[in-house]
C-alpha cells in the first residue's frame, strides 16, 4: 500500500476524531460534570473551590491536537492587535496573584484565565481551518445543545423541581430548597428553570446566544426547504420559551430589544436588500409568539419584572458593589487577585451568612476589583480592538457568510450582561461561552474582505 496515501489517511483520521472533540466540547459547554478537590473555609463556597471539570479535560484534548499541528507546521495563528492585550492581562493578572490573599486559591484562577484564552486563540484557528464550514457546523451545534436544554428547562418548570439526572450533575431544584432561584407571586414560590445549567442566569445568556444564532441559519442560506424551514421554526419556539422559563430579567428584556433593533437595522441594510422577505417572516413569527408567550405566562412574568427597590436582590446588589469598590480603593494597582474577590471579601466580613459571599454582580467591577483598574482597562481594550477588526464600514462579505452583524449582537448582548452578573469571569459554563463568542468574533474577520481588493474568481459577484 502506497505510504502516502496511508499517511493522509490517518492525517483525515486524526482530523476527524478532533472535530468530533471539538464539536461535542461546544455542545457540552452546560455540563457541570466535575471533580472538587479542595475549597477553602469550613462550608463549601463555589467562588473558593479548586475543581476539574470534564469540559477541561475536553479543551486538554484540543490542546494536544494544537500542540500536533504546530509540530507538523499546520498549527501557527496570524496574531491581530487585540491578541498582544489578551497576552497582557494574562501576564498582569499572574502578576497579581502574588499579592493576593490567597495565593493558591488565584494561582488556579490565573490557570483557568489562560485555560480560555486558549479557547479563543483555538476557535479563532479552527474557523482559519474550516472556513466553508466551521462557522455554520458550530451555530448549528450550539443551537441544538440549546433546545436541548430548554427542553430539560421546559420540564423542569413543570415538574417544579429537578429531573433528577444526576449522571450529567443536574442542580439540586426546588421550592423547599433554601438558595434556589424562584419567582415569587402572591407569596407562591415557583422555580425558576436552570437546564443542566447551575443557575437560571447562565442559562438564559446560553438560550439568547441561540436564538440569535437561529436568526444567523434562516438568514445565511439562500434556499431552504420546507422541513428545514419548519424545523428551525420549531427549534426557536422552544429555545423562546426556555428562555422565558428562566425568568432573568436582563436576559430577556435584551434579547428582546436587541432581535427587534437587529431585525430593523438588517431589513434596511444594503447588506441584506435580497433578504427582506425572510427577515420579514422571522420578524413576524418573532412578534406572534411573543405575543403568545406573554399571554401564556402574564402574571409571572409581571411579577418577575415588576422590581420592588427593597428587594433582596436589589439590596444584595448593592451591597456588593460597595464592596468592590472598597477593595479597588485600597488595592487598586493590582487588585485583591484574581478569583480572590470572594476569600477577601471573607476576611473582611466574617460574620454573615455563609451564602451572601458572593463575587459582586458585575463582570467590569469584579475585573478591576481582582486586577486592578489597569487590569480592567487591558480587558476592555482587548475587546475594543476585537470589534475595531470587524467593524469596518468599507467591506463586503466572503460568499461562505452572510449577516455577520448577527455575531456583533451576540458580543454586545454577552457585554451588556456583564453589567448585571459575574459568570463570564467566575463559573467554567460562563467563562466557556464568553471566549468562544470572542474567538467567533474574531473569525469572522476571516471572512471579511476589504472593497479595495479585486474579487476571487469563485466569489460571487453582486
Amino acid at each position: 500500500m502506497d505510504t502516502n496515501y496511508v499517511n493522509k489517511l490517518c492525517i483525515r483520521i486524526v482530523e476527524f476524531i478532533e472535530k468530533c472533540v471539538f464539536y461535542a466540547f461546544i455542545f457540552l459547554i452546560p455540563l457541570q460534570t466535575r471533580k472538587i478537590f479542595y475549597f477553602w473555609g469550613n462550608e463549601f463556597n463555589e467562588w473558593t473551590a479548586v475543581s476539574l471539570y470534564a469540559t477541561d479535560i475536553l479543551v486538554f484534548a484540543l490542546f494536544i491536537f494544537w500542540i500536533k499541528r504546530i509540530i507538523a507546521g499546520n498549527g501557527k495563528i496570524r496574531l491581530i492587535s487585540a491578541d498582544y492585550f489578551s497576552f497582557a492581562f494574562l501576564v498582569w493578572s499572574g502578576i497579581g496573584v502574588f499579592f493576593a490573599a490567597n495565593f493558591y486559591l488565584g494561582a488556579y484562577r490565573w490557570i483557568k484565565l489562560a485555560e480560555m484564552i486558549f479557547v479563543f486563540f483555538y476557535v479563532r484557528q479552527f474557523l482559519a481551518l474550516n472556513k466553508k464550514n466551521g462557522l455554520v457546523s458550530i451555530v448549528m451545534i450550539w443551537v441544538f445543545s440549546a433546545f436541548t436544554q430548554s427542553i430539560i428547562a421546559i420540564a423542569q418548570f413543570f415538574k417544579q423541581g429537578d429531573l433528577g439526572l444526576r449522571i450529567f450533575h443536574e442542580s439540586q431544584i426546588s421550592a423547599l430548597i433554601d438558595g434556589v432561584a424562584k419567582n415569587d407571586i402572591g407569596g407562591l414560590k415557583i422555580v425558576r428553570a436552570y437546564g443542566l445549567f447551575p443557575h437560571p442566569n447562565l442559562l438564559a445568556a446560553f438560550l439568547g446566544i441561540a436564538i440569535f444564532g437561529c436568526y444567523w441559519l434562516w438568514l445565511n442560506e439562500e434556499r431552504k426547504s420546507k422541513i428545514k424551514s419548519y424545523f428551525l421554526w420549531l427549534m426557536l419556539a422552544v429555545i423562546f420559551t426556555g428562555l422565558f422559563l428562566t425568568f432573568s430579567r436582563s436576559a430577556i428584556a435584551l434579547v428582546v430589544i436587541l432581535s427587534f433593533m437587529f431585525l430593523i437595522f438588517a431589513y434596511f441594510s444594503n447588506m441584506e436588500l435580497n433578504r427582506k422577505k425572510e427577515i420579514g417572516k422571522l420578524a413576524l413569527f418573532i412578534i406572534l409568539f411573543l405575543l403568545f408567550l406573554f399571554f401564556l405566562l402574564q402574571p409571572l412574568l409581571i411579577s418577575r419584572f415588576t422590581v420592588d427597590i427593597g428587594e433582596q436582590a436589589i439590596n444584595l446588589r448593592a451591597s456588593y458593589n460597595k464592596v468592590a469598590f472598597d477593595f479597588i480603593k485600597k488595592s487598586s494597582v493590582f487588585g485583591v487577585g484574581i478569583g480572590n474577590f470572594v476569600y477577601e471579601f471573607k476576611l473582611n466580613f466574617g460574620d454573615m451568612a455563609f451564602w451572601r459571599y458572593q463575587p459582586v454582580h458585575n463582570l467590569y467591577l469584579l475585573i478591576a476589583t481582582e486586577t486592578g483598574i489597569l487590569g480592567l482597562v487591558l480587558f476592555l481594550v482587548f475587546i475594543f480592538l476585537l470589534l475595531c477588526k470587524t467593524l469596518r464600514p468599507n467591506i463586503r462579505v466572503d460568499a461562505y457568510i452572510r449577516s455577520p452583524r448577527t455575531f456583533y449582537v451576540i458580543l454586545f448582548f454577552i457585554l451588556l450582561l456583564g453589567f448585571f452578573d459575574h459568570y463570564f469571569w467566575t463559573l467554567q459554563q460562563g467563562m466557556l461561552i464568553v471566549w468562544i463568542i470572542f474567538g467567533i468574533t474574531a473569525g469572522i474577520s476571516l471572512f471579511i474582505i476589504p472593497l479595495n481588493l479585486p474579487l476571487l474568481k469563485d466569489e460571487p459577484r453582486k
